[in-house]
């Protein structure tokens, strides 16, 4: 019957939080930043010198779709900033804002948090991400996050860095490359 087809789909295809995407590509990005100068405190008294761990500061880009089909989504893209903005010791963001072409770009750090309440998203006419990659082209990010309902004109080629594409429910992939997760709650 058709419900077990749609269940079989639907169990073949997990969906997975985002978030926790987010929270592997830290840990893979930050967790083996080792050095041996200064050398760990921990085991000197020992007599043993191991390499120490040291902190770093993790750099992304937080890409919103501000466009006329996201309107009614970007209360759900601020909470999920703010979610990252507040779950991390040490970040710092560049949130870019996009329609058609970039409306807006600011800098954030964790001590930050409290200026989302002020936040106000500009934008809301077509859909190109485009011209964000074309930006960043220069200096390219650790990571980008986008947060869109997908239905936007994207690069065909993939970008020289990692692209998490968080969709809305009923949001599709706009490109074939980049790691796509569902902002299902």
């Amino acid at each position: 019957p058709g419900y077990i087809r749609r269940l079989v789909t639907r169990l073949r295809q997990p969906v997975i939080p985002w978030q926790q995407v987010l929270a592997q590509f830290i840990q893979t990005t930050l967790s083996g930043n080792r050095q041996w100068l200064p050398p760990s405190r921990r085991h000197v008294h020992r007599g043993l010198y191991l390499p120490s761990q040291r902190s770093q500061t993790l750099s992304l880009v937080v890409v919103i779709d501000t466009s006329g089909s996201c309107q009614g989504d970007l209360p759900r893209f601020m909470s999920e900033l703010r979610g990252i903005l507040g779950s991390c010791d040490r970040v710092s963001l560049e949130v870019i804002e996009f329609d058609t072409r970039i409306t807006q770009r600011r800098q954030l750090d964790e001590g930050q948090l409290h200026e989302l309440e002020r936040w106000h998203c500009q934008g809301g006419g077509g859909s190109d991400i485009r011209p964000v990659f074309e930006a960043l082209a220069q200096s390219p990010p650790e990571l980008m996050v986008v947060l869109t309902d997908g239905y936007i004109s994207a690069p065909t080629q993939a970008a020289p860095y990692p692209v998490i594409w968080c969709l809305t429910e009923d949001g599709r992939a706009p490109v074939e490359w980049g790691s796509k997760v569902s902002l299902v709650s």
